[in-house]
């Protein structure tokens, strides 16, 4: 059974563009959605209140969330409801159904011929009482037949059934299924298709088998998944032991049983890096590489009011004021290797949007045309560039040396030393390896920067784009917000991208892959040349407004706005960032017929409820004067183009910034997060050391622990000497008076700012991360470790301790050593970070913690020393595991140390 809402009236005042037959004359814009719930099974036995209001709770959910993720959405009107019923046939476990051959052969399967519809009973008495001679007779287990509670449940047993079984007797179920593989011979293990909510010491996997000749399935016992489905898990030759819930497999039982006892087990599949790829370095060497060609871009729209009906203020909502319908765009193409080349474009009128995918596309096409296509051969090499080639030790985009002339090992061909040019100007640029010349090529984007384009510009003309080029590609954030849109343009001249001349030692290794050939596969793949629109929001990387990005800039770094503004006296005026009375232009004929600049208070913004300083308006008087605008049209016109370029200014200026410092284009990129890691993997050199160990995983995610949450008392009253007598003070405030017979307490406030800065600024793990036995945990001197806070090795630590009785008084406002626990109150699921004073079990510290803790009095679980521990009143009764691993300093700015026990 299956209920949908199929029809409901949705209205929406916030898209842009033309009115079309959903748009009315408001601005409103009518769509129909469509919200469905999951089908569920509906028995006899079924409450219908039950499920009904579980349906309406479905939809219910999904419309609130529709909502936060497409807002400006209102409900009109429900136009009906829908109900699905179709026929359930559940599958079913009945009589006996042979092994298949292959899985026979693996002896880890019992199945139980029996004659009834009860093989589900049968598989489960054989895994309670497993018989070592013909495990397969039903006349073994007929003694135990009563011995399982099945009350209410028929047969053949149904997988819905399971976990009624479960409920009803000691014991857990997983159920996995056969599906054969390609060419039907041999089988796979899939699902499982019941995976048991609660696993139970008694746990029981069963195998579901099925034919095509009957509607009925068999269950049967699986009595080794590790070999069951070893051969699909691991290459690993030895024995293994697999999690039925994970799939992770472990090469020690012992290893298995820790896993399931602390609760490791995720119940998905955990995928971990393999041995020899498990280390993390920089090798996006390319993105050094300067991006050629940049567009700057920028719209501006007229805000249409919106006259809609009143809101109810007891009812959450959202205010529709204005639409924003594009009236003019203006961008800035920024040539790297030569601004001769560089060029503006503009356009104001209705479809605009239209027109600026148009022109887009035919000046990018005219770029990729002019200098993209086919490379330049490379020109000769001067006297004293083949000095520096031949001279050179290491690669010049990598910075890593050469192998030796004698190294014949079967890498050291990619690695050996060619002549890498640019392939616009043909120019050298120095020696690399050959691996890291062929990646070190032409970039096949173009990006487009927009300030601010995930929240606003592109949402103007992403239409448009999409319904002139089909193959787009988004990076969305949610349904509104988009990370990146790009969109390719297929050029189809089928001749080969780039060519190169026979010289030796040839440019990005072209020649040596001509010279092995290709199959048609591969020149086909080469004939089909793109380039992509890449738009991207300059406010990921530079989170502040024009406004104040303009005003860091020196005057010879506004070189944009210098070669479109030649003129002195408009050139001075350029370099600030102008204002524009946005509500004020309501409509596209006020631009036209404006032919005076508008009063100050006509500059106002509902939105930041203020109005723009005096200095503010004198500068667009003065703007307006300069230009001679003879309407408010080109006064429009002037402040777009300024946007632009000093956004395409601001934008250079950071892009210089970022090579000069890492060697690094932030062009390659979509955010400043992805520039900032990649800048430190590039920086420091580090290789970080991926965990291949699942138990080291989820040691160390058991340690995170996240905010502090607690009930604390936040009100405290000093007694501080300094204050006045109560008789000096004002009835309001005696209270507040120093009382000798009490002690001198004082109020202190303490801040700090850039908490996480701060931590990720100490040493950090990095690599070399390994467990310590029990004879290394009894030998560690933890206060000797703690001696020297900027060891080359740290350690994570999980132990039992107790919090000293005699402490609880002095601790109860903040007790110290929080832990992740579940809140004791009824009702309450979820683990928080929870100070107390109960005593710790299997509690995780790392060896800094001691340093905020020790001064309160409590010991924590790094100072084993008998001395230590009872100046600090505290009981470590247990140790349970150590985990040691190298650490590095992030302001580290060379190869990472290496550390040792």
């Amino acid at each position: 059974m299956k209920e949908r809402v199929k029809k409901i009236v949705l209205t929406n005042s916030t898209e842009t563009g033309e009115q079309d037959s959903d748009v009315d004359e408001d601005g409103m814009k009518h769509e129909v959605k469509s919200f469905n719930s999951r089908y569920e099974i509906f028995t006899i036995s079924s409450d219908f209140d039950t499920i009904y209001n579980k349906f309406l709770d479905i939809i219910k959910t999904k419309t609130e969330t529709f909502h936060d993720k497409d807002s400006g959405w209102h409900l009109n009107t429900f136009l009906y409801l829908e109900a699905t019923l179709v026929i359930y046939k559940p599958l079913k476990g009945a009589t006996y159904i042979p092994t298949p051959p292959d899985i026979a052969r693996k002896h880890a399967i019992v199945n139980v011929k029996n004659t009834d519809n009860e093989c589900f009973r049968w598989a489960i008495l054989s895994s309670l009482h497993p018989i070592s001679k013909n495990p397969n007779r039903v006349s073994n287990y007929r003694e135990y037949y009563n011995e399982l509670n099945f009350n209410n449940i028929s047969f053949p047993m149904t997988l819905q059934s399971i976990s009624k079984f479960e409920s009803q007797n000691d014991c857990s179920i997983n159920v996995f299924g056969l599906e054969k593989k390609k060419g039907g011979k041999k089988h796979e293990i899939v699902g499982p298709y019941y995976h048991t909510a609660n696993r139970k010491d008694k746990h029981i996997n069963l195998l579901y088998l099925q034919t095509d000749d009957r509607p009925e399935g068999h269950y049967c016992w699986i009595s080794n998944i590790s070999r069951l489905v070893r051969s699909q898990m691991t290459k690993y030759e030895h024995k293994t032991f697999i999690c039925d819930g994970c799939l992770v497999t472990f090469s020690k039982e012992d290893d298995l049983k820790m896993h399931l006892q602390r609760g490791d087990c995720s119940k998905v599949c955990t995928v971990l890096p393999k041995e020899d790829e498990k280390y993390l370095s920089f090798v996006d060497h390319h993105k050094s590489y300067t991006v050629p060609f940049t567009i700057y871009a920028d719209f501006e729209t007229v805000l249409r009011p919106i006259h809609g009906c009143p809101t109810d203020p007891t009812n959450k909502y959202t205010t529709n004021s204005h639409v924003h319908q594009p009236h003019s765009f203006c961008y800035y193409v920024k040539c790297a290797f030569d601004d001769s080349l560089s060029f503006l474009r503009e356009y104001r009128g209705k479809d605009c949007a239209n027109i600026f995918v148009k022109w887009l596309i035919k000046d990018v096409r005219t770029i990729y045309d002019r200098y993209l296509k086919d490379v330049v051969p490379m020109t000769p090499l001067t006297d004293e560039e083949i000095l520096r080639h031949e001279s050179a030790t290491h690669c010049f985009i990598c910075e890593e040396p050469f192998p030796s002339p004698l190294d014949s090992s079967p890498n050291s061909q990619n690695m050996r030393k060619v002549r890498d040019h640019d392939h616009i100007l043909g120019t050298y640029r120095g020696a690399a390896h050959m691996n890291c010349n062929l990646n070190y090529k032409l970039p096949s984007f173009i990006p487009v920067l927009l300030h601010n384009a995930t929240n606003y510009d592109i949402h103007l003309f992403v239409q448009e784009l999409a319904s002139q080029l089909k193959n787009i590609d988004v990076i969305a954030q949610n349904k509104e917000k988009y990370i990146l849109v790009s969109a390719k343009i297929f050029f189809d001249d089928g001749e080969p991208r780039m060519e190169e001349d026979n010289d030796n030692e040839q440019d990005d290794g072209y020649q040596e892959a001509a010279d092995q050939g290709e199959d048609n596969e591969n020149a086909t793949a080469r004939s089909k040349k793109f380039i992509s629109i890449r738009f991207l929001d300059s406010f990921r990387f530079m989170a502040a407004s024009l406004d104040a990005l303009v005003k860091n800039l020196e005057p010879h770094q506004f070189v944009a706005t210098r070669k479109v503004f030649q003129n002195s006296e408009h050139f001075d005026l350029m370099m600030k960032k102008g204002v524009f009375p946005y509500e004020f232009v309501d409509s596209y004929e006020k631009l036209e017929d404006t032919v005076e600049l508008p009063l100050r208070e006509q500059f106002y913004s509902s939105l930041t409820e203020t109005a723009i300083s005096e200095e503010d308006y004198t500068h667009a008087t003065n703007v307006w004067n300069a230009f001679k605008c003879r309407n408010l049209a080109e006064y429009s016109d002037i402040y777009l183009k300024t946007d632009v370029v000093l956004l395409a200014d601001v934008f250079e200026t950071f892009r210089k910034v970022c090579q000069d410092s890492y060697h690094l284009d932030p062009c390659q990129f979509y955010t400043l997060p992805g520039l900032s890691w990649a800048a430190m993997m590039k920086y420091t050199k580090v290789k970080l050391e991926l965990l291949t160990d699942v138990d080291m995983l989820h040691f160390i995610r058991r340690s995170i622990r996240g905010g502090v949450a607690g009930c604390i008392q936040r009100h405290a009253m000093a007694n501080n000497p300094y204050m006045p007598a109560q008789e000096l003070l004002d009835e309001d405030f005696a209270h507040l008076s120093y009382k000798p017979e009490e002690a001198i307490s004082y109020l202190l406030y303490l801040d700090a700012n850039n908490l996480y800065g701060s931590a990720m600024s100490q040493y950090l793990p990095h690599s070399d991360f390994k467990w310590l036995s029990p004879e290394e945990i009894a030998n560690f001197d933890i206060t000797q470790r703690c001696s020297n806070p900027t060891s080359d090795v740290g350690y994570i630590l999980e132990v039992d301790m107790s919090y000293a009785q005699e402490l609880h008084d002095l601790h109860d406002e903040l007790p110290f050593c929080p832990e992740n626990i579940v809140p004791p109150i009824e009702g309450k699921r979820q683990v928080k970070l929870i100070p107390n004073l109960f005593n710790k079990n299997n509690r995780f510290d790392d060896e800094d913690a001691k340093d905020g803790d020790e001064g309160g009095g409590v010991c924590i679980v790094e100072v084993i020393a008998a001395s230590s521990c009872l100046f600090f009143a505290a009981d470590l009764p247990k140790l349970h595991s150590f985990m040691v691993l190298a650490a590095v300093s992030s302001s580290s700015t060379s190869s990472s140390s290496e550390g040792g026990e």
